[in-house]
């Protein structure tokens, strides 16, 4: 598989697939009302051509709408045509890769054991392990279909874990769009 063909399978993933927690956020235009919103639909693709996980990827692309759909529809969204809608619904992902450099010397001056799981080093030497890693972030936008204006955005950004099996993908999406939907409609302060 081509490096950014691999790029654009792992953008969805992003925010999903790894072991490490997610950190979920929302924001919205505090003069928006959510009340009267009932139905949605997905905000058409742009006349460009796609690119990322659309594009590269279909199957991850349908998971995420599949989830998204289900969790609308568990809430009592009715999904309609685009001229309908109450609100239209774009998501975006992106993936960042970084790498982490940890150092442990040997500062009391006697060697580690063979037998530990721990990397063993020799006295008054250290030991450098580089770890590298992903970052991943999943937004979602709710824009009124009236004046298509974006009044409500969630996001869930995690490390990630880039050999999951199908099975734990589909679970981590659906895990990821059902705690950022979570977040809406927003609580009254």
């Amino acid at each position: 598989m081509r490096p950014h063909r691999w790029f654009a399978c792992l953008l969805l993933l992003a925010v999903i697939c790894g072991c490490a927690r997610m950190k979920i956020s929302a924001a919205y235009d505090p003069k928006a009302t959510f009340t009267h919103w009932k139905s949605y639909a997905w905000m058409p693709e742009p006349s460009k051509e796609p690119e990322g996980i659309r594009k590269e990827n279909p199957a991850l692309d349908a998971y995420f709408r599949n989830a998204v759909e289900q969790e609308m529809t568990a809430r009592g969204f009715e999904k309609k045509t685009v001229e309908s809608a109450d609100f239209l619904i774009g998501y975006h992902a992106s993936l960042t890769k970084g790498m982490s450099v940890q150092v442990m010397n040997s500062y009391y001056d006697y060697p580690g054991s063979q037998n530990w799981d721990y990397p063993r080093f020799a006295p008054t030497s250290g030991d450098t392990q580089v770890y590298e890693y992903s970052n991943g972030s999943l937004i979602i936008d709710l824009v009124n279909s009236k004046t298509r204006a974006l009044e409500w955005r969630g996001s869930a950004q995690a490390q990630l874990d880039l050999r999951p099996s199908l099975k734990e993908k589909k679970a981590k999406i659906k895990e990821a769009v059902q705690k950022i939907l979570k977040q809406f409609p927003p609580k009254a302060e």
